[in-house]
């Protein structure tokens, strides 16, 4: 059994855990309510601000994980994210509670459903030593239960896709004079990545999808627009990680016959604003 007298009070959810809840509710956590960042965040990069409530933060079209531990805690962040799913209905959410605080929020769960139970004694979370290195909290002295909230179809875009990188000239973004490049990695694979806030959603080429292994799944759009009026068919759409520094990129892009010979993948508008990316284009 851990000391619990060296492991600072960090509520941080196992990598493990959180790859099982992610199983659980079939899609991957972008936003983590939690104002504390540590060194084993490797699979969840955002997180609310230290110093700052959560209530401060867009929650606007990210899959959250909430862990509270009381009733009052669930009640904030609750309606937080209802708060946010009213304006952005393509929001969703799981949340990990003790099972004794389930039972006291009545109507607060409504509209969810329980996909889990873990039993007394289980091991969820990771603290920190006084050193600041990881290490594996206690089981929990209760048992816990996941609930989800998916999110609806009603934030479904009623406009097509649009980029403008597919039309730049190669050398005039290679030189950046129009858009920057930057490196990510997907599966240890190093990527070009044009940015490009006139795009309104990520797009990657089909020969990486091809070299990635990913499974392309259908989509309600036939083609993106592009920049000069032309049109390019979307094979479908795709859901990777992007690791791009210390960033977890959790993104969904359409899947095109070519990008550019600059760039294998667009990072476009909705994932700027998602996670809140600055672009500095000096």
């Amino acid at each position: 059994m851990a000391d619990v007298s060296s492991v600072r009070p960090v509520r941080a959810v196992l990598p493990a855990v959180l790859v099982e809840l992610e199983r659980l509710v079939g899609r991957r956590f972008s936003f983590e309510a939690r104002a504390v960042r540590a060194g084993f965040d490797a699979e969840c990069n955002l997180f609310a601000p230290p110093g700052r409530p959560l209530s401060a933060t867009d929650l606007g079209g990210h899959t959250v994980l909430f862990a509270p531990s009381s009733l009052n805690e669930v009640q904030r962040q609750l309606a937080h994210y209802r708060a946010c799913k009213r304006r952005r209905p393509d929001t969703a959410a799981a949340i990990l509670l003790p099972s004794f605080v389930g039972k006291q929020c009545g109507k607060l769960l409504a509209g969810m459903r329980k996909v889990h139970s873990f039993p007394k004694g289980s091991v969820l979370f990771n603290g920190l030593s006084l050193d600041g290195s990881p290490k594996v909290s206690p089981g929990i002295p209760y048992t816990a239960e996941v609930w989800f909230d998916p999110p609806t179809t009603a934030a479904v875009a009623s406009f097509p896709p649009c980029a403008s990188a597919l039309v730049l000239p190669i050398a005039a973004a290679l030189a950046g004079g129009s858009l920057p490049i930057v490196t990510v990695h997907a599966a240890g694979l190093p990527i070009n990545a044009l940015v490009d806030t006139g795009a309104s959603h990520d797009f990657v080429s089909e020969e990486l999808v091809k070299r990635l292994g990913l499974t392309v799944r259908s989509t309600s759009w036939s083609h993106v627009s592009l920049a000069d009026g032309g049109r390019q068919s979307i094979l479908g759409q795709v859901n990777l990680r992007l690791v791009a520094g210390p960033l977890r990129l959790s993104v969904s892009p359409y899947v095109l016959p070519a990008l550019t010979d600059a760039a294998a993948y667009i990072l476009g508008a909705s994932t700027l604003e998602r996670y809140a990316a600055c672009v500095d284009f000096g």
